[in-house]
C-alpha cells in the first residue's frame, strides 16, 4: 500500500473516532445480535452496531436536514433507479437506521416499501423522524 495512502487513511480514521467520540450516547441496547448504540452532537444522530471493541455508524440522519442522504453508500444503493426509474413494488432487506425505505417512501409515494429486519432492536430504536417508532406488519398486521 502506498505510504501516502496510508498516512491519509490513517488521519480520516482519527478524524472519524474522534467524531464519535465526543457524541453523546443517547440510547444503548444489548440485542441477540449486537450491541447497538444511537449517538448525538450537534449535526447528526447516528445509530452504531458495536462490534467487538470498534464502533460502527450503520447510519446517520443530518439533524438539520433529516432528508439528506448522509453517506455515499447508501446514494450508491438507490442508483439502480437509473436503470428502473418507475417501481410499484420494493423489498429492502435489513432497516439499519431506516434511510433507504425511507427515501424510497419519499421518491415513490405510491410504492409499497416492504423492510425486513432480524433483529427488533434494531426496529425499536430507529424511528424516522418525528415518530416514535416504525409501523410495522407482522403477517399483515400493524404492530406499530
Amino acid at each position: 500500500m502506498n505510504r501516502a495512502l496510508l498516512i491519509a487513511w490513517l488521519a480520516v480514521v482519527s478524524v472519524i473516532n474522534t467524531h464519535a467520540s465526543q457524541a453523546d450516547v443517547i440510547h444503548r441496547e444489548k440485542s441477540l445480535y449486537r450491541n447497538i448504540e444511537v449517538t448525538e452532537t450537534n449535526e447528526r444522530r447516528c445509530l452504531i452496531f458495536a462490534v467487538r471493541q470498534t464502533n460502527h455508524n450503520q447510519s446517520c440522519i443530518d439533524l438539520a436536514d433529516p432528508q439528506k442522504i448522509v453517506f455515499p453508500y447508501v446514494r450508491m444503493t438507490l442508483a439502480g433507479l437509473l436503470v428502473q426509474p418507475e417501481i410499484e413494488r420494493a423489498l429492502i432487506v435489513g432497516l439499519g437506521g431506516g434511510t433507504v425505505p425511507l427515501t424510497l417512501s419519499e421518491l415513490y409515494p405510491d410504492a409499497v416499501i416492504d423492510s425486513v429486519e432480524i433483529d427488533p432492536a434494531v426496529v425499536d430504536v430507529t424511528p424516522p423522524a418525528g415518530q416514535d417508532r416504525y409501523d410495522v406488519k407482522i403477517d399483515g398486521n400493524t404492530v406499530a
